[in-house]
């Protein structure tokens, strides 16, 4: 979990019953990082 970004990290207690980024959600922050 040290290798993700803090930015795709939204909700500590989400990534920590998830322990894993959410595609969509991930898909989503690699569209915003591109626009920029």
């Amino acid at each position: 979990m040290s290798s993700v970004h803090p930015a795709f990290q939204t909700d500590p207690e989400e990534v920590m019953e998830n322990c894993h980024p959410d595609p969509l959600r991930l898909g989503v922050w690699l569209w915003l990082f591109y626009k920029l």
